[in-house]
C-alpha cells in the first residue's frame, strides 16, 4: 500500500484548549485535528505529529504538524473540507505532500513571542497577553533580555527535574513594542518545559525591581533549582511564532505584529 506524508500548518487560539497533546476526558488540540482529518481520509487511526507540545492556553501563529495516510486526496478539495470542519478557532494554513517528513524530529529550532500589557488592563486584550500595571521598561530590563543570547544551562528556567540536558542556545532575544502591546522575542535550537514562560516571569520582576541582570546571568553560569515560588508567567500570553527545519532560518524570522494589531514594530530604545 503507497502511504503519502503530509506536512500540515496550523494557527490556533488556546483559550479553550488543555494543551496539543490528547489527554482522557479532555479538550486538546491534537484530538480536535486528529478527528477532523479522520472524518476527511475516512482513517480511523489516522495520527498526527506536531513539532512539539504547548501547554494550556498557550496559542500558535505557525504550527507544523505531520501525518502519513493511505489515501491521496486533491489539493483543493482537501483544503477545503479542511477549512470547512476544523473547528473555529484552529486555522489552517498549508497543508502539501512532503515525503519524509517529520515535523518533531526534523525541527531545528523555535521562535516564541510572549506579548505582555504595561498599561492598564485592556478588556479586549486580556485573554491575548499578561498585565504589568506600574511596570515600565527599564535599561535593567533590556540588559537582562540580552544576556540570554548565546548557549547556556537554563536548569534554573524549567519547572520538571533534569532528565536531560538543560543547556539551550538562544539566537535571538529582544523587547519591541506593537501599539499597546510589549512583546519578548526569543528563538533558540530549543526550549525546556515552561521556560519562555520562567523567563517572562523572571523579566516581570526584573522591571519591578526584584531582580537585576546580575542576577540573570548569576542563574545561568551557576544554575540550581527553581524556587518554589518562582513566579510562571501564564499561559494566555505565550504564543508559539515559528518552527525552523533549515540552518540558519532563524536568521530571517521576522519579528510582525500580532494578528490582531496593526501597527509596525518599533524597538525599544
Amino acid at each position: 500500500m503507497t502511504m503519502t506524508d503530509y506536512r500540515m500548518r496550523i494557527a490556533f487560539s488556546g483559550k479553550s484548549y488543555a494543551g496539543w497533546q490528547r489527554q482522557p476526558g479532555l479538550n486538546t488540540v491534537q484530538q480536535c485535528v486528529e478527528e477532523t482529518l479522520r472524518s476527511v481520509f475516512q482513517e480511523k487511526e489516522l495520527t498526527v505529529t506536531a513539532s512539539g507540545r504547548t501547554d494550556a492556553g498557550v496559542h500558535a501563529l505557525d504550527l507544523p504538524l505531520s501525518f502519513r495516510t493511505a489515501k491521496n486526496l486533491p489539493g483543493q478539495e482537501l483544503t477545503r473540507l479542511l477549512k470547512l470542519r476544523l473547528p473555529h478557532d484552529i486555522r489552517l494554513l498549508e497543508i502539501v505532500p512532503s515525503p519524509g517528513f517529520n515535523a518533531h524530529a526534523d525541527a531545528l529550532g523555535k521562535a516564541y513571542v510572549y506579548l505582555i500589557s504595561p498599561d492598564e488592563p485592556n478588556l479586549f486584550l486580556r485573554d491575548l497577553c499578561w498585565n504589568w500595571p506600574g511596570v515600565t521598561v527599564t535599561d535593567e530590563l533590556r540588559l537582562a533580555v540580552s544576556r540570554l543570547i548565546g548557549t547556556h544551562d537554563f536548569r534554573f528556567f524549567t519547572g520538571k527535574k533534569a532528565g536531560g540536558s538543560t543547556i539551550r542556545t538562544i539566537y535571538r532575544a529582544e523587547l519591541v513594542s506593537f501599539g499597546p502591546l510589549l512583546c519578548f522575542y526569543v528563538s533558540g535550537n530549543g526550549f525546556l518545559y515552561k521556560m519562555v514562560r520562567r523567563l517572562a516571569g523572571f523579566l516581570y520582576e526584573t522591571a519591578a525591581g526584584k531582580h537585576t541582570a546580575n542576577d540573570l546571568t548569576r542563574h545561568l553560569e551557576n544554575p540550581g533549582p527553581p524556587p518554589d515560588d518562582f513566579t510562571v508567567a501564564p499561559p494566555e500570553g505565550l504564543y508559539l511564532k515559528r518552527v525552523f527545519y533549515r540552518p540558519g532560518e532563524w536568521c530571517e524570522d521576522q519579528l510582525t505584529a500580532p494578528p490582531f494589531l496593526l501597527p509596525d514594530p518599533r524597538p525599544e530604545t
